[in-house]
């Protein structure tokens, strides 16, 4: 591939570079994944991320296996800060993707209310002895 791509759309720009390179239209590859045009177009802006289940679908259509649509190593991971060692998405048992998947779609507010949530267990859970 091209240059390193920024932290903020890596995924959104290697998936118009692969759809580019296979000649398809935003269109096409909208209705292969069963969504309209513009929700295929917010991938490739950065402003949703696909979930795991639509990774897979759209390496099956750039027919490139899934790893080659995400971050490299020693690039930032999405779902961490930066500096944080954690394992790719891909990686994650099946529990721990569905709950990056749930995570994805809630808005602001309710992102807030689970990390709340989790910082709250997390202080009990080292409060124990």
């Amino acid at each position: 591939m091209s240059k390193p791509k920024p932290y903020d759309n890596y995924i959104g720009e290697t998936l118009r570079e692969y759809r580019v390179k296979c000649a398809l239209t935003q269109a096409q590859v909208a209705a292969a994944l069963n969504l309209d045009r513009s929700a295929y177009s917010y991938y490739e802006s950065g402003t949703t991320l696909p979930n795991l289940a639509t990774l897979v679908k759209l390496a099956k259509i750039f027919q490139v296996p899934v790893e080659a649509l995400l971050p490299k190593s020693e690039e930032p991971n999405l779902l961490h800060s930066p500096g944080e060692q954690m394992e790719p998405i891909y990686w994650l048992s099946k529990e721990e993707q569905a709950l990056v998947t749930a995570y994805r779609v809630l808005d602001k507010e309710q992102r807030e209310q689970m990390h709340a949530y989790a910082g709250q267990l997390r202080r009990e859970q080292l409060e124990q002895p």
